[in-house]
């Protein structure tokens, strides 16, 4: 016997596959008659990448109408531009939410709210911007009120803003959702007490609002503690 009828006769007996590619690209057994992927990828992550976009999507069709808005802080009266560059950097820095034990979903579930969030945020602290070493640059943070997620989670949302102290003033840069127990430590200013959402008047530069009263360091202290 030759090689090529030992071939046909172990075919013949299901011990070799005879691969065939159909008009729709999916290879089919000869032995079996199943159906196998040709070149195709893992289906869970192919999922995952539609979930990431569609939260995309929604996020950008909810934020469109802030586009080249300012959004004013109500307790310091600071004015923060949300530009296509926010909306690209709120869109696309998910890492820190991540890291903080928040999903994807959760993080858009607090972007989305961007507008509402800062407008009542409070004042955390201000740095140089040390990573880019820009002078003219200022790096501030803000945090919000507790938020009640669908999840059943409580976040508080961390918003970065860049103040360029020479041309463009304030631009919301970055959110991200951080656990509520830790989130005052977390984003306490050095000499800032503990529990405290009082900024301290040396931190505080520019038009930034000075803090008139006991009673305004006392309400707001009560307020975020007892949150």
């Amino acid at each position: 016997m030759t090689l090529r009828e030992q071939f046909e006769s172990l075919k013949h007996y299901g011990y070799v596959c005879d691969n065939k590619t159909d008009a729709n690209g999916m290879e089919h057994s000869g032995a079996n008659g199943q159906f196998v992927s040709k070149g195709g990828g893992d289906s869970s992550q192919s999922k995952k990448k539609g979930v990431a976009a569609k939260l995309r999507d929604e996020f950008n069709k909810n934020t469109a109408q802030y586009i080249d808005k300012d959004f004013v802080n109500k307790k310091y009266g600071i004015k923060a531009r949300f530009s296509k560059t926010s909306q690209a950097e709120l869109r696309s820095r998910t890492d820190h939410t991540k890291e903080n034990g928040f999903t994807l979903p959760e993080h858009f579930e607090v972007a989305n709210q961007i507008k509402e969030l800062f407008e009542n945020a409070h004042f955390r602290r201000e740095h140089d911007d040390t990573k880019n070493g820009e002078k003219d640059l200022k790096i501030e943070r803000f945090l919000s009120m507790p938020i009640q997620l669908k999840s059943g989670k409580k976040a508080r949302a961390l918003i970065t803003v860049k103040h360029s102290l020479d041309k463009d003033g304030h631009n919301i840069y970055s959110i991200e959702a951080m656990d509520i127990k830790n989130a005052l430590e977390k984003t306490r200013a050095k000499g800032q007490p503990k529990d405290s959402v009082c900024p301290y008047k040396n931190t505080l530069t520019h038009d930034m609002a000075e803090v008139k009263s006991l009673l305004d360091i006392f309400e707001m202290i009560k307020r975020d503690k007892y949150a």
